[in-house]
């Protein structure tokens, strides 16, 4: 499914929307970043997205100067918000309870309205396309940061913070849904929400750029190059992060991490060797216990591939220049080219079309004469190759399924 991510459709036309970080909510004036795209087209919403993002994040930039130090707000833990949530989903689903017990639905078709409309809500909270969500967490996040003084100016902190209240609001629908439909077996939808459920093993204090790379090293035994880049990519990490425990790292950290390395303008070739070494760290020190999962799971860039990297046919002066060797021009039937094979391999190549690995796999009875029926239905015989896939039988492969198939070859 293409990335629709920031793009909301109304009617026919698309539109940009985008959060705007609390903490610069005030100097920006508003907390949402709205404007249409003025198409209908999913490509094109997509490019002007990009434009749009570069003219956001610049006047996000701005802001940030204008940010005044001491505002009187208090910094906060994860753990801090986490637990003022979870006061918030408890009040938010006990007024829900009330409302549903003095106005309960009048009839069926009420009934079926309501639970249609708990669970588009639901739909919204659970698809991280969806521009709604962000004003459904927006919400709900301003209140609770306000109602507490929460200094929210970390960006990996805010992230954070919006994804338990995020799930929060999926356990109060979730829980209204069940309410509606007399399904209420499961009182806790998300153990986070569960009062009764065991605190979280303490985190890992292992140090992912000596402990966790030390651990990979010693049991993977990679090349020595291949331990001094993940160990470089790890110290970079976290010098982007700031000194923390390999237990504490969220992927919150990776995409803040993956991002600021796009913004520096690094190439996306290089974003995605970078993300791979860390990916291959974090999910050594996953494995073994570290983690309860693996933070920079799936997390990477996509390389365009150039139209000059797409391979290119042969045109005459290479097919002169490789056929005017001393293989087909003088006789010689070099030892590393397997004597005759040198000579027939490229012209066979040639003449099908097909790879020089295929052709060199090819047995007798690969190569038949068969009767066919040409344009004008006339019956013909001719050559063919047959190139298969045989999985097991003489170790015979193919590159691509593609590959595989019958061609002529006189």
């Amino acid at each position: 499914m293409a990335d629709m991510q920031r793009l909301l459709k109304r009617g026919d036309t698309y539109h940009y929307h985008r959060r705007v970080p609390l903490h610069l909510v005030d100097i920006v004036g508003k907390k949402f970043v709205r404007r249409t795209l003025g198409t209908d087209s999913p490509k094109e919403a997509r490019r002007r997205r990009t434009l749009e993002d570069a003219r956001t994040e610049a006047m996000f930039r701005e802001a940030e100067k204008g940010i005044k130090p001491g505002t009187g707000r208090m910094s906060v833990s994860l753990d801090a918000l986490t637990a003022y949530v979870r006061e918030t989903v408890e009040e938010m689903d006990r007024k829900s309870s009330e409302r549903l017990a003095l106005s309960p639905p009048a009839d069926k078709r009420q009934l079926a309205d309501m639970v249609e409309d708990a669970q588009v809500q639901l739909g919204i909270l659970t698809d991280p396309g969806d521009p709604r969500q962000d004003e459904f967490v927006a919400k709900v996040s301003d209140r609770i940061a306000h109602a507490h003084e929460a200094d929210l100016t970390d960006a990996a902190l805010v992230a954070q913070f919006a994804e338990i209240v995020r799930r929060g609001l999926v356990e109060v629908t979730r829980r209204h849904i069940g309410r509606l439909t007399n399904e209420n077996g499961t009182a806790f939808h998300d153990a986070a929400f569960d009062p009764a459920a065991q605190a979280p093993a303490a985190a890992s204090v292992a140090a992912l750029d000596t402990d966790i790379v030390d651990g990979w090293a010693a049991e993977r035994k990679p090349s020595q190059k291949a331990v001094d880049s993940c160990r470089s990519e790890a110290r970079k990490f976290l010098a982007h992060t700031g000194p923390k425990a390999v237990g504490t790292i969220t992927r919150a950290d990776v995409l803040t991490y993956k991002a600021a390395m796009i913004a520096d303008g690094q190439s996306p070739a290089n974003i995605k060797t970078r993300l791979s070494r860390l990916n291959t760290v974090l999910g050594w020190a996953a494995e073994n216990g570290h983690l309860d999962a693996n933070p920079a799971k799936g997390i990477t860039i996509k390389v365009p591939k150039k139209s000059k990297d797409k391979r290119q046919p042969f045109d005459a002066n290479d097919l002169n220049a490789i056929f005017a060797g001393p293989v087909h021009a003088d006789g010689e039937r070099p030892l590393r080219g397997r004597g005759d094979a040198s000579y027939w391999l490229p012209l066979l190549a040639l003449f099908s079309g097909a790879r020089l690995e295929e052709m060199a796999q090819l047995r007798p009875h690969d190569v038949a004469r068969h009767t066919y029926a040409d344009k004008d239905s006339q019956t013909r015989q001719g050559w063919f190759i047959t190139i298969v896939e045989v999985d097991g039988e003489d170790g015979t492969t193919v590159k691509t399924v593609g590959s595989e198939g019958p061609g002529a070859v006189a």
